[in-house]
């Protein structure tokens, strides 16, 4: 099982390769399914993300993260008969997490668990259970991951 990042021109700019190389990592051994994932990471200034946000979920403000998955549960991904599965794609933007002193690989970070299917809003148990396990291997392979519990304190 493998995890493959497709970072835009502009996020390979300000994501450092430790970062992406060690995120990649992290969810290669934290995740245990048999198939290979894709996940887009795009960059946008915090305007574009306003409409991006306004056209698709109705919220005219920026916002620092937004998840787009393919599949609306991780038990709806195909992994059988399958060589590699599209979760979806992640969309940050870098000024508005800046403003937040947010770090852009926890929004990625964040962004992949919206893409297995995770929510944080109605589900903050399931959300933490399975974010425990990948902030463990996170620390032991270097990458300073919060988690949402402690993103914002």
């Amino acid at each position: 099982m493998a995890f493959t990042f497709d970072y835009s021109t502009k996020a390979r700019l300000l994501i450092s390769e430790k970062e992406r190389v060690l995120l990649k990592q992290t969810y290669d051994e934290a995740v245990i399914l048999e198939a290979s994932f894709v996940i887009d990471v795009t960059v946008l200034s915090p305007e574009e993300m306003r409409e991006l946000n306004r056209d698709t979920r109705s919220i005219d403000k920026a916002t620092d993260v937004l998840s787009y998955p393919v599949f609306t549960s991780i038990y709806q991904i195909p992994l059988q008969h399958i060589p590699e599965v599209a979760l979806g794609s992640i969309v940050i933007c870098p000024d508005y997490a800046n403003e937040q002193g947010t770090p852009l690989i926890e929004l990625i970070h964040h962004g992949v668990l919206h893409l297995f299917g995770y929510d944080h809003e109605e589900r903050q148990e399931e959300w933490d259970a399975n974010e425990k396990g990948i902030l463990e291997k996170a620390h032991q392979l270097g990458l300073p991951l919060k988690g949402l519990a402690n993103l914002y304190l």
